[in-house]
Formats: C-alpha cells, structure tokens, sequence
C-alpha cells in the first residue's frame, strides 16, 4: 500500500509543480500564453440615488437635475476612464478602429447601463482618421445591444420572473441565519426608525440609505449629524447594507439564477472560440452592468473580497493559449492600479478551460432559463427491473427453481442493476433539481406491496442518492438506507397493478369480456391456443396465458436459457402473437368506464398534487409527467422512458412510484 500511496502524492506534486510553473509567468502579461479571448463585466459609473431615501436631506430633484437613479457627469468620466484603460491593456489585442466582427457589446436595459457602455467604448474607440466626423465631437457611435429586463436573466442584476428561484429566495428569507442576522441587526433599524422618521425593518431598505449617503457625499452634500454613528466608518453598518449583495446567492441553487447563467454564458463562449465555431469570430466582449451583478458572480465564483463593487468595478476573464492548453484568468479592477490575477478554488491563478466547468458544475445550469424556472413538481412512476417468471409456465423447461434461486417473481441481480442505472439517469437528468443528499422533505418513494417493487425502489434511489461525506457510514458498502414506503395491495388503488375489491369494476370488466370484441379476439387468437395446447399438453384458452407464456419466455432468454425449437414459430419474431398476448395490458383499461378505476385514481393523484405545488406545498413529482407554467397558465408535460435513450422533450421533490405491471395479470388469472 505504501508505494501506492507514494505513487499517489509524487502524481499530485507534478500537477502542482506544473501549475506552479505556469502560474510564475503570470507578472507579465506578454508572456501568458497567447490571449484568445477577454469577456468583461463591469459595472457602471457614478450615478444618482436611486429611490428617494428616508430621512435625506437632498431628496428635492433639484439636487439631482438627471433624475433619479441616472448617470452623473462623474459617471460617464468613470467609465470614459476605464474605456482609457481597456484601450491600454488590449492596445496590441484589438484594433485600433472599432469592427464589429471584433468586439460585442451588452448593456442591461437601464439609462445608466446603456449610457455607460456607450462612455466606456468612447474612451476605447476614438476615432481615428477618416472616423473623425467633427474634431469638436472626437465620439464615434458603436452599438450597444440589449434585452428587456424582464428577459435578461445574464446581467440585469436581478432573476426575471422564476418560480423556482423565488421560492428559493422565501425560504432562504425566512431560515434560521437570516432570522439571526435580523435579530443582531435590530440596532440598526431602530436607530434608523428613530432618526428618519420612517420604520425601517428590512435589509433591501437598510442598503438603500447607506446607498443614498454614499451618493450625497460623493457630490460634497452634508450628510445630517446623526449619520455619522453609521456612515462612513462603521464596519459594522457596512456590512449589514453589503447583505443585501449576498441574499440573492445565499445557496448554491439561488446562485445558478444569479450567476450560473452569466458564467455559463462566459465559458460556452470560450469553448466555441477554442472550437473554431463561434462566428462571427470575435475577441472581445462587453457587458455593462450593476454592482449586484458583478458582486453576485465574484460570490458565486467564490472569489469575492467581501467588498462593495465601486462604480466602474469591472471583472474580466481572459481565455488564453499555452503550450497546447487553454487556460482562464480573471481579473477584478476596483481601484485605479492595475488588477491581478485572481486564484480560482482548487485551480489556481490559470484554470483549464475543461476544469473550470468542473469547479463550478454546482452553480452552472444544465438546461434553459425557462426550463431551471419551471421545473417544479416531478413525479416518476417506473416498472420494476428484471425478474424471474411469475409462474412455472406449461412446456417450459426450466420450471424447477433451480435456474431461479431468487423464487418466482422475484427481482434478479440484472434486475438490480437496470434500476441503479434508472436511477443514475434521474440523478443525471435531475442533478440540479434535486439535492446530491437524500432529504425526506424533497423526496417521497412509494411502492407497490410486491417483493420485486420494493427492491426495484431501493435499487434505483441507491442509484439516485450514492452515499457522499459523512453519509459514508463503510467504504465498502457504499449505499445508504432511504425509506420506501407502500400499502398492502387491497388497500393500493393507485399502483398496485389492479383494482382492488371493487363491485362496480368487477361488474364492467364481466361485461367487457363478454363482449363481441373480445369474441372476436379470441376468435382471432385460436390459432395460438390451438398450437400451444398441443406443444405444452395443456389446455390454453384464455387470454392471459397468452401473456404468461410470452413472459416466461422472455425471462428465460433474458438468462441465456435456451427455448424449445417449437417456441420459435411465436417467439421473439412474431408481431401477431406479440399484439395478441399484448391485449392482456388493454382488458383492464379498456373503457373509459373501466381506465378510471385502473389509472384514472393515479392520474388525479398526480394533478391533485400539481394543483397543491401551484397553490400551497413544497413537493414534487413525474411516467414523467412534468408541471409547467407558460404565461401564466399551467400544462402537464408526459414523458416515456423506454430505452438508454432521454425521452423527448424534457425540479425541489420527487414522488417516485414503482409499479408492478405483471401482478394484475397474476391476480386476475380467471379472466
């Protein structure tokens, strides 16, 4: 073991060596590797209050002659600045005249974005030669693109309209560390209360007032005396109002809203670059933007310095080329000196293209916006996986149990595995849905009361909740106990695989099975009764045999066991036969009348408790029928997985069901 484990940590210090010998060219910028690509996000420069703040003495327009909210003079000298200096860093990376097959620009859709953008690509661009217009105005206009708000879920420094993320953020309001900080921040608000005459009892309005004294103060307005116990000096005010930053990306969940998409946005645009796809090919790309966007992804990326993001605060993340390896740098300018490389967690100064995906997998979305945001009640009904044969089948040649040790019915070491793969694939396809731990209040199992659907339940939540940390209770068990709960099979209408005790159902499957129809069917099927009677010495003549014969089959070529030679006539390649032993699966559903009481139950479960997510309750659930909402309406989406392959088209709880298809044709033999 001991050379093993030498073996182990020689790997790792060459990895690190490596990184180490990278990372120590990173003081100059030349000699980095080739820069392929910078993608900045930044905010915008000085501006107005935004609201007019309790208790200020300067909340008269008069003071503000913008408006509120709107970008000073100051502010577009900020940004003219920055652009300055962008013009310095990238002077032998861009070209000198603005081309749009170069460079992309972005602003959220507020004045002060727009018209930052617009003073940052002054200072970045200025015209040159046959650009200049008029030597009084040296401005040149380049397009600043946009999206509406309540569309930009990248950088307008909010979460547009999600359902998911706003139930995110209620319990998130409502948990025990908010409630403490509330609690230690009391102080705060009741002097605030006492000093502006205004209750003051939340953290979005505590931020605000701070805000509007920063903004007074900038432009040389005396603040009122009082204020001096808060601002500019106390650590402590500062970052109670700097809370409101982190409340949006208060859980990794809330951060794939806030951030995730951006990042996202970010490396797909570097991995196109690398891939010769992106087209146009540009190199740069400009987002202009608010404090809380930038503040959101420097914590989300856990990268932040734990500060307020000062106007013209800008992040830049830079893909560059070395030695075959394509590598990200970030950078954050919040002062006037020039930004150094940030260490990225468990990555360094230079991260992989390839890693950073890896080191932030929790935060980046794995489907749409509107996908992540609808996502929010699921419930999966699933088939048990491989058994053995219900029963001993006439004519078979294996009907000794001693080519079945599980015992009839019973679910089989394959059928084990199909389900832990069923269950990788859910954790796959619900990875950011669903917490990587088991949590009662997320998840609820349920199964019919058949040996073979509780294991299958087991096995497939072993696949969707593989025990990690301290869940780990032997390294070489790695499972861990989830509850599977069930109903004994009279009391089960929902999936047990049959109606219970039910006189109605009973009286109108009678009639069914008396009908032409069925007649008719049998009719048609007389040449299968016919010839398994005669190979098997047994009488056969009702349809559920049919099914019983093809299913004994199928178990044993399943296992490799060779089938008699007469078998081949009927099975696997005989589609009549396939419909006609089929036709077990219509009888019980076959009307209306009758399809109420064998899924119709199932089917009101599932939307009654749709209907309670929309309303009331936290749960969850999907054969995968999935809840909606699209322009404030509400539409179940079904899936069937019925291969490797995802189901087409395609969440915080889950109702899992098994379901026993093959225990109702057991049960109702005499049909």
């Amino acid at each position: 073991m001991k050379p093993l484990l030498v073996a182990s940590v020689c790997v790792w210090l060459t990895v690190a060596n490596s990184h180490d010998s990278y990372n120590s060219k990173l003081n100059n910028l030349e000699e980095n590797g080739e820069l392929l690509f910078a993608h900045m996000i930044y905010r915008h420069g000085d501006r107005s209050p935004v609201i007019q703040a309790p208790g200020s003495l300067y909340a008269d327009q008069s003071y503000w002659p913008e408006g509120w909210g709107q970008l000073t003079t100051l502010g577009v000298q900020q940004e003219y600045s920055l652009g300055q200096w962008l013009r310095r860093r990238y002077n032998n990376f861009l070209s000198s005249a603005y081309n749009p097959n170069e460079i992309y620009v972005q602003s959220s859709d507020v004045d002060r974005t727009l018209m930052s953008a617009q003073s940052t690509l002054a200072g970045l661009y200025p015209p040159l030669g046959k650009k200049i217009w008029n030597r009084n105005v040296l401005w040149q206009p380049i397009p600043v693109h946009t999206q509406p708000i309540a569309k930009d879920f990248l950088i307008a420094g909010q979460v547009p309209s999600c359902p998911s993320f706003v139930n995110a953020m209620k319990e998130y309001m409502t948990s025990d560390e908010l409630t403490q900080f509330q609690s230690s921040v009391q102080p705060f608000y009741d002097y605030l209360t006492l000093n502006t005459g205004t209750v003051i009892n939340n953290i979005q309005l505590l931020s605000l007032i701070r805000d509007s004294w920063l903004c007074e103060s900038i432009h040389n307005l005396t603040l009122p005396q009082w204020t001096r116990k808060l601002y500019p000096h106390n650590d402590e005010f500062d970052r109670a109002a700097l809370m409101m930053y982190y409340l949006s990306t208060g859980t990794k969940f809330m951060a794939k809203f806030m951030s995730g998409f951006l990042l996202k946005d970010v490396l797909d645009r570097f991995k196109a670059k690398v891939e010769n796809s992106l087209s146009p090919d540009r190199k740069f790309w400009m987002y202009s933007s608010h404090d809380s966007t930038v503040f959101s992804l420097l914590h989300s990326m856990d990268i932040s310095n734990n500060d307020f993001v000062p106007y013209a605060g800008t992040v830049i993340l830079e893909l560059r080329k070395y030695q075959h390896e394509h590598y990200v740098q970030i950078f954050y300018k919040n002062s006037v000196r020039n930004p150094e490389a940030i260490e990225i967690p468990g990555c360094g100064t230079a991260c992989p293209l390839s890693k950073m995906y890896e080191v932030y997998d929790e935060i980046i979305p794995k489907n749409e916006f509107d996908t992540e945001c609808q996502l929010q009640e699921r419930r999966e009904l699933f088939r048990h996986g491989d058994r053995s044969p219900i029963i001993k089948a006439p004519g078979s040649l294996y009907g000794d149990l001693s080519y079945w040790p599980e015992g009839w019915g019973q679910l089989t070491t394959l059928g084990v595995q199909q389900e832990y793969s069923l269950g990788q694939w859910l954790r796959r396809r619900y990875n950011n849905f669903l917490s990587s731990a088991y949590n009662p209040n997320e998840i609820y199992v349920q199964s019919s009361d058949t040996d073979r659907t509780l294991m299958s339940a087991q096995s497939a939540t072993t696949g969707l909740y593989p025990p990690i940390g301290n869940k780990i209770w032997n390294k070489n068990i790695l499972w861990q106990p989830i509850p599977v709960h069930t109903k004994p099979v009279t009391k089960d209408y929902l999936i047990a695989g049959l109606v219970p005790s039910c006189p109605s159902y009973k009286k109108a499957m009678k009639e069914y099975l008396n009908s032409e129809e069925i007649k008719q069917f049998q009719s048609s099927a007389q040449p299968f009764y016919d010839y398994l009677t005669l190979n098997t010495g047994k009488t056969i003549k009702n349809i559920h045999e049919l099914l019983f014969f093809r299913d004994s089959w199928l178990c044993e070529s399943t296992h490799n066991l060779k089938l008699p030679q007469w078998v081949s006539k009927l099975y696997p390649n005989n589609d009549e036969f396939d419909r006609a032993a089929m036709k077990m699966y219509y009888v019980f559903a076959a009307t209306k009348f009758m399809a109420k009481f064998m899924s119709g139950f199932l089917l009101k479960d599932v939307l009654d408790r749709f209907k309670a997510k929309i309303d009331f309750v936290p749960y969850a659930g999907a054969v995968n029928i999935e809840l909606r909402k699209f322009q404030d309406e509400h539409y179940v989406q079904i899936f069937y997985k019925n291969s490797e392959q995802d189901p087409e088209s395609s969440l915080k709880t889950m109702s899992t069901y098994s379901i026993d298809l093959m225990s109702a044709t057991t049960r109702n033999a005499t049909y």
